[in-house]
């Protein structure tokens, strides 16, 4: 073995520790905000194969080879003073794979819009001028996905969780205006930054099955964590979501 190939295997080595560290370090900083959500799904998922050999025995099993689709639509709010405590409305589409009678996986895509806050400087570039600067922060997020829900029931609860990629768009919009109201162009800023962090999102819902003929209505509440690892430790953006949802399985 060479030297050179000696240096590439310690600096493999000592990567993929730092990676191992830093995803345990988020682990850990999110595990006391997930737990009651997680268990939730565990009791679920813990249901399922229950009521699986029941169909099964009955001869009323699902098609393990079919897919559910579905939409959703509400109210995104961010948590605490993350994203500048702001809110504004969220959308999620999803496709899954029927796996059993109980247990979906796929992959989801959504949009959510958590609004900002406004700051006004007043004499900031001289007398009776007045600056606004405007934040507001939106989030791209795709995730694989999987849902955990009760196979026979009028009313069908649903545990949620899944990982994935979240951009968060951040824009810093600054603008002077004169005594007399009109824009100063020479004090007009806009600037954009964009960042992709790993996310968890878990949530619990109810579906009801059949609801307008063949497709399902439900509700749905879901907490997002984004996780930021940087040589201060871990930082932690959460949102959360509420919505509307209608699909097909």
């Amino acid at each position: 073995m060479t030297r050179a190939t000696v240096y590439v295997a310690a600096l493999l080595d000592l990567g993929v520790a730092a990676a191992v560290g830093a995803v345990g370090a988020a682990l850990k900083a999110a595990a006391g905000a997930l737990t009651p959500w997680i268990l939730a799904v565990v009791l679920l998922a813990l249901r399922g194969p229950e009521e699986a050999r029941a169909q099964r025995a009955t001869g009323d099993d699902l098609d393990q080879k079919s897919w559910a689709g579905l939409m959703t639509g509400g109210y995104s709010t961010a948590i605490g003073d993350d994203f500048g405590g702001g809110s504004s409305v969220g959308f999620t589409a999803g496709l899954y794979r029927i796996r059993s009678p109980t247990f979906k996986l796929g992959v989801e895509v959504g949009y959510d819009r958590l609004g900002g806050y406004t700051n006004t400087y007043f004499d900031i570039h001289g007398p009776g001028i007045t600056q606004i600067e405007k934040f507001n922060w939106s989030v791209l997020r795709a995730a694989a996905v999987a849902r955990v829900q009760l196979a026979r029931s009028s009313i069908r609860p649903v545990g949620i969780i899944g990982f994935g990629a979240y951009m968060v768009r951040t824009r810093d919009d600054i603008e002077a205006f004169d005594p007399n109201g009109v824009s100063i162009p020479m004090y007009r800023f806009l600037q954009i930054r964009t960042t992709i962090r790993p996310g968890a999102t878990v949530g619990l819902g109810v579906e009801l099955p059949n609801a307008l003929g063949r497709l399902t209505m439900g509700a749905e509440a879901r907490w997002h964590g984004l996780f930021d690892v940087g040589p201060g430790g871990v930082a932690m953006g959460n949102f959360a979501t509420f919505t509307i949802s209608v699909g097909f399985d």
